[in-house]
């Protein structure tokens, strides 16, 4: 019901409710297992804070919303007009939204990052994980070092779910480039290899009929989609966890 009545929430602009039949936004967080009262991060929003404002409402007024904006590359957006940072701190700024903080943040600095001010329970990357592994992103060659990162930002059992455009079979990141999607395959082996374990999908935005040859920005949400979620394992050791606020804070 919480899931529902944060779909339904009446400020939601109407361009983001006409994206709900292609986009089934319940079917996808019922799998990342977000409710009420979490700390959740969310990479790269992507389409204005679509999924950022859902967020909010789902994890209520108890909960947190970190919203990880990259500070440069090809997520960042362009140097003329809006910028994806400039969306989210929209959202921020109403005081409906109040649960929301926006983190502008270089991915790609110390080797690759995600510097949040403290464990989440969840982690969304929605449409947005295929930039990482385009040269334009400024992430590509450490994309591995930056889900390591979000490893140890999660609490122990803690959650990523990952949606985006599917890649052909056997494509790997190669098309990220080029079309615009990642192999499923080739996601969760990079996950796996920093620690998570696979621990969930979903087919609810799969299409048959799209045959991977089309670049996404084309076929947008009639493109094959996939969704998966990742878990950390609840016996992760301690070493992975972030140090406390103080030892952060002594750090700087």
């Amino acid at each position: 019901s919480d899931l529902d009545a944060a779909v339904k929430h009446r400020g939601r602009p109407a361009w983001d409710l006409d994206k709900d039949a292609a986009r089934k936004p319940t079917d996808v967080l019922a799998l990342s297992g977000i409710r009420t009262g979490m700390v959740v991060a969310q990479l790269a929003p992507s389409d204005k804070g679509y999924y950022t404002r859902i967020l909010s409402k789902l994890v209520g007024p108890k909960g947190k919303v970190y919203a990880v904006v990259p500070l440069t590359g090809a997520l960042a957006g362009g140097s003329n007009g809006p910028r994806p940072v400039d969306d989210i701190l929209a959202i921020q700024n109403i005081s409906d939204y109040a649960n929301v903080t926006v983190l502008w943040e270089q991915l790609g600095a110390f080797d690759g990052q995600f510097s949040i001010p403290e464990q989440v329970d969840a982690v969304l990357i929605d449409n947005s994980y295929h930039v990482l592994h385009t040269k334009a992103s400024e992430v590509s060659e450490k994309t591995a070092a930056v889900v390591k990162a979000i490893f140890g930002s999660l609490k122990a059992g803690g959650t990523v779910t990952v949606v985006d455009y599917a890649a052909a079979k056997g494509a790997g990141f190669g098309a990220a480039e080029t079309l615009g999607r990642v192999e499923a395959d080739a996601v969760s082996t990079e996950f796996t290899a920093a620690g998570f374990v696979a621990d969930g999908n979903s087919n609810a935005l799969a299409n048959m009929s799209d045959d991977h040859s089309k670049p996404s920005a084309e076929t947008a949400d009639k493109s094959d989609q996939f969704v998966l979620r990742f878990k950390k394992p609840m016996n992760a050791p301690k070493t992975d966890m972030r140090p406390p606020a103080s030892a952060r804070s002594e750090e700087h």
